[in-house]
């Protein structure tokens, strides 16, 4: 193997994928109930759990990757005389990425005979775990650090995303919407639907009303955008609404007869920011145009 690759558990990348692909995880930390804890990425009962927990009324944090612990993951590599790619998560929605470089740079003063790179990957979730998986077949079939860095580079904003949420509560904690706008939603059932832009941001850009609505809205902006759906594996990723994901998958391929779906799980950093009944879709498209 010419390079060791790295991605976090923001990726929610399933943990079979992680051994089937030989990939490292950086794992991100969430507290609950004043317990530090990290993601599982379904090997266990932890993400359920999790989802129970927040429907129970626990509140999560969550926070960065120091460059402390950045350099723990990645010094051991290091010293052992292999390189680094790194492809992280979002920029906009977390500092790790901004640290993950500082450590990189103390850490190649250390070993300047070394590489390390770190990619922002402008992606959450499984759209950052598509990248990961990518950059890891191209890494088994002989492409060298600096090309695989570069593909992932040239396709990140491919990357499509759509999302809903099922509790605006979430969303105004977080501040991406007023406190006003959630108790006015709330009171009508407006579902808002998100999206990742190029830079890698979380924004509402519309609304339907009603979960049903809604639901055929991700399908019907998945129709428009899509690329070549033949030649992909779209992914499904719910927070504890299994029925709402497989009713998602229907309403896809009745639009889409010859896609792929698959349905994953979001993680607990994710699903602390938007909340249990998450649904979301992402898939390959155009590039990215809003900012």
């Amino acid at each position: 193997m010419s390079f060791i690759l790295f991605t976090d558990s923001n990726s929610d990348i399933p943990f079979g994928e992680v051994a089937v692909h030989d990939l490292k995880i950086v794992y991100m930390p969430y507290s609950l109930d004043g317990s530090d804890e990290v993601s599982d990425l379904g090997r266990g009962d932890v993400i359920p759990n999790f989802y129970a927990a927040m429907r129970a009324g626990k509140t999560p944090t969550t926070s960065l990757l120091t460059r402390e612990k950045s350099i723990e993951y990645f010094e051991p590599v290091l010293r052992e005389g292999r390189d680094i790619l790194f492809i992280c998560f979002s920029s906009e929605l977390s500092g790790t990425y901004d640290n993950a470089v500082l450590a990189r740079e103390e850490l190649l003063q250390r070993y300047p005979e070394r590489k390390l790179v770190v990619v922002n990957s402008r992606n959450v979730s499984m759209g950052e775990a598509y990248l990961a998986l990518e950059a890891a077949r191209l890494r088994d079939a002989g492409a060298s650090l600096e090309e695989t860095a570069s593909w992932v580079e040239a396709h990140k904003y491919n990357v499509r995303y759509w999302f809903t949420v099922d509790d605006l509560a979430y969303l105004k904690r977080g501040g991406r919407i007023s406190a006003a706008t959630a108790v006015v939603g709330t009171l009508l059932n407006i579902k808002p639907m998100l999206t990742v832009t190029r830079a890698g941001k979380l924004i509402s850009v519309d609304k339907e009303k009603g979960r049903r609505r809604a639901v055929r809205r991700l399908a019907l902006n998945l129709q428009k955008e899509i690329v070549e759906p033949e030649k992909q594996v779209i992914s499904i990723l719910q927070a504890d609404c299994p029925e709402d994901a497989r009713a998602l998958e229907r309403e896809i391929l009745s639009l889409v007869p010859q896609a792929k779906c698959r349905i994953e799980m979001v993680g607990p950093t994710i699903c602390a920011h938007a909340g249990p009944g998450t649904l979301a879709v992402v898939f390959l498209g155009a590039e990215r145009e809003r900012e």
